[in-house]
């Protein structure tokens, strides 16, 4: 009887403290799941210097690590490979919250932290900045590269060291930042030649500016309130449409609303040339969107549920432009030029120089179209029928329709009708919270919940056996 009696209790012991483990186990995986789902892997098949840091590619065309589709991109992208940054220039100056990533020759921001908190449609699923050289009086903010799924990649004159999983950049430590994450320039190379680069971003600049407007462009400039493009009907060439506008329209402080945008993350872009902007320019306008689904954007925002679609071009003499009033929403084009961020921006900015004053800059990448052409430029150059004066009311009627409906739930002042919703945006990421922990609660409510449910569940059943086990004890031994 007591040997039935050791081996019953036994048995039950055991049942009970295999449903422990189990269940241990299934949170375990969960959280470590929700981890290797999300975190940012470095391609260690390089190989690294000497104090452990990754060597980064020799080209960004050659890595397809962190950006598999690098050749569509390059090939399909009105911007190519510019159009995966935030920031894209020689120079890059921060002094103000920069949310997006940064492509840099060289870079000065004592003490400013950056990096994307919202993906917002992008073209990549890491946020990856570049920073070739640092300003010799810079130091950079703990929190810099504070994206979840950053990459940062140095040059190879910069001083990085890691200790205890510690990155010191330039003897400043970086917490965003581990062996994983972080990769430096091999010797004698670049990740991205910055000459190289804006000699063919020029060219493109040119070429776009050469071209001809797209047959079936409307213009509404007759009342100054409601001014607005329609590219609903427009032709297209190689899935891009050909604004032409004069300077004078986006120095002055009223609306422009750009109607007809496709609603598809891969539908056709538009590729407004300012003409005749002098050295020294100013933007004031109130950009606007209205797209194919009756949504529209009405202000700057750091969550984007809608495709950006539109490359502002300002061509290759423009010296100097000043973003002080107004919002501007979109990308900029202005490769020779200083571009000063006065107020907010939501879109690439690739210029010489940025520099980010007192408005934000909000990442959103110009998106890549379908193109199966593999060539973005416009084939004509000739012609020049740029509006310069108010012109009637020739709007189309008639907006071109598209099958797909993105998600509804913008943070933007979305309207439809006469019906305008502002929907709370998402909350920043806590700096103070390691990287671990933030993978950790990207796991969405309802999987929490039933994670939680199924713990309790077993622990429950667990504590039911052993229960049973002691009555029955309790039993045999009276």
């Amino acid at each position: 009887m007591n040997l039935y009696r050791s081996k019953k209790i036994t048995l039950y012991s055991t049942l009970a403290f295999g449903l422990l483990t189990i269940s241990g186990g299934i949170a375990s995986a969960t959280i470590n799941d929700s981890f290797n789902a999300t975190s940012v892997k470095a391609d260690s098949s390089i190989g690294s210097t000497n104090s452990g840091i990754h060597l980064a590619s020799d080209s960004i065309l050659q890595d397809t690590t962190n950006f598999p589709n690098i050749a569509d991109i390059n090939n399909n992208n009105p911007l190519g490979i510019a159009s995966l940054f935030s920031i894209f220039s020689k120079n890059t100056s921060l002094s103000a919250d920069t949310n997006g990533n940064i492509a840099t020759k060289s870079l000065s921001a004592n003490n400013i932290d950056f990096g994307t908190r919202s993906n917002n449609l992008n073209n990549s699923k890491v946020d990856l900045s570049y920073i070739q050289n640092i300003s010799d009086n810079t130091t950079l903010d703990a929190q810099a590269f504070r994206a979840i799924n950053s990459v940062a990649i140095f040059g190879n004159t910069i001083p990085i060291s890691i200790q205890n999983n510690q990155v010191k950049i330039n003897s400043s430590r970086v917490n965003t930042l581990d062996s994983n994450n972080t990769y430096q320039d091999q010797k004698d190379k670049q990740y991205i030649d910055f000459n190289k680069a804006f000699s063919e971003l020029s060219s493109k600049s040119e070429q776009y500016m050469g071209s001809n407007q797209s047959e079936h462009v409307t213009f509404n400039f007759s009342d100054p309130n409601q001014q607005s493009i329609d590219i609903s009907k427009a032709d297209q060439h190689n899935n891009s449409v050909y604004v032409d506008i004069d300077y004078s329209v986006i120095s002055r402080p009223q609306p422009i609303t750009i109607k007809g945008l496709s609603s598809q993350i891969n539908g056709a872009n538009v590729i407004v040339n300012v003409k005749n902007v002098p050295s020294n320019a100013t933007t004031s306008a109130q950009i606007n969107y209205e797209y194919d689904n009756g949504k529209q954007i009405s202000g700057n925002s750091e969550n984007h549920f809608l495709p950006n679609h539109v490359l502002w071009n300002f061509g290759t003499t423009v010296k100097n432009i000043d973003v002080t009033s107004g919002h501007l929403l979109g990308s900029v084009l202005a490769p020779n030029a200083t571009v000063n961020v006065g107020v907010n921006i939501d879109g690439n900015i690739v210029a010489s120089n940025v520099n980010v004053q007192s408005g934000e800059t909000h990442r959103w990448d110009i998106s890549t179209p379908t193109n199966n052409s593999g060539n973005n430029t416009p084939t004509n150059n000739s012609g020049n029928n740029t509006p310069t004066n108010n012109s009637g009311n020739n709007t189309p009627t008639t907006n071109m329709t598209m099958p797909s409906t993105p998600d509804s739930n913008s943070t933007h002042k979305v309207i439809a009708g006469n019906t305008n919703v502002i929907d709370t945006p998402l909350p920043s990421q806590k700096h103070s919270e390691s990287r671990v922990s933030k993978y950790n609660n990207t796991l969405p409510d309802t999987a929490k919940k039933e994670q939680h449910n199924s713990i309790m569940s077993l622990i429950g059943l667990t504590a039911a056996m052993g229960f049973l086990g002691m009555k029955n004890y309790r039993h045999k031994k009276e």
